[in-house]
């Protein structure tokens, strides 16, 4: 089966209980010391990104150097912890603003695997901006190829 609507994939067909899941540990989160807070975003690091890899969420965007060599891994356009992060500091008030800002984090371009290790440096907490001042200092540059099956 092809997913073209949100509804279709893991995510979607469980947003409500993700959801739920940051208003529950919202309070939590919120009185949890530093080390706390990291411990809380790496557990639900992982509820957030279940079934966030198909291609639903991919922009249509391809490295040039993915393109020339035909290597290509998954990049998501915004840090998996920050998005994480940046959810709890800013929670919806609505499931669907909710769902509107979950697909805006879980979208990825491809890129290549050496490509994703230059933007470590980054999209760190404090250093990380928006994903195109990310590429743009790491040195990737993009070709919209939206109508290639990159499958």
């Amino acid at each position: 089966m092809t997913i073209k609507r949100f509804d279709q994939t893991t995510p979607g067909k469980n947003i409500e209980l993700i959801y739920d899941l940051f208003k529950v540990n919202k309070p939590l989160y919120d009185r949890s010391s530093e080390e706390g807070k990291r411990i809380l975003l790496t557990i639900l690091d992982d509820v957030f990104w279940v079934g966030t890899n198909v291609k639903l969420f991919w922009t249509g965007l391809i490295s040039e150097e993915a393109k020339s060599t035909g290597q290509k891994c998954q990049q998501h356009r915004f840090p998996r912890l920050l998005a994480t992060k940046m959810m709890f500091d800013d929670l919806p008030d609505t499931i669907q603003e909710f769902q509107e800002k979950y697909i805006k984090f879980c979208e990825f371009d491809y890129t290549t695997s050496s490509e994703n290790k230059k933007l470590i440096p980054f999209q760190k907490e404090g250093v990380f901006e928006t994903p195109e001042i990310a590429y743009d200092k790491a040195g990737i540059v993009f070709s919209n190829l939206q109508s290639v099956s990159v499958v």
